[in-house]
């Protein structure tokens, strides 16, 4: 939820953090917040302010077939994996996530592992010529 739709909520963050699809209604522009302030239930307004944009959003992750709970911690280590894919440092990884110790950025190492291309020999990756005939440089 962007933080403008958020912005009378008492405690934005974490509420929108743990906000639920079945939370939204978008026909009586309602959100239903669960133990929110003082733990208790309540709905607040949905401003029509991105309103648009969420359901936009929302409909993109169903037509993904994202089925699977998201959270801004899922967009957390979306983030770490993407920027060791990318060949970003370790060390500058760890900073860019806030992380004291580098153990705990390189748990994404593993998962980096598996997502990437296996390496290959130089010489399978050169340029072979319609005849077969190798070609012979200088």
């Amino acid at each position: 939820m962007t933080g403008d739709a958020a912005a009378g909520w008492s405690d934005p963050w974490r509420e929108c953090c743990e906000l639920r699809i079945k939370d939204i209604d978008f026909d009586q522009g309602l959100v239903f917040v669960r133990s929110g302030k003082g733990d208790k239930d309540r709905s607040t307004l949905l401003p029509e302010a991105g309103r648009e944009e969420l359901r936009r959003h929302l409909r993109a992750a169903h037509d993904a077939r994202i089925h699977k709970p998201v959270s801004v911690h899922t967009l957390r280590h979306c983030f770490a994996i993407h920027l060791l894919l990318n060949g970003v440092d370790i060390r500058q990884s760890q900073e860019y996530l806030g992380h004291t110790n580098v153990e705990t950025t390189m748990v994404y190492t593993h998962v980096v592992r598996d997502l990437r291309t296996p390496a290959r020999s130089p010489l399978d990756l050169r340029q072979v010529p319609e005849d077969g005939a190798p070609t012979r440089r200088g």
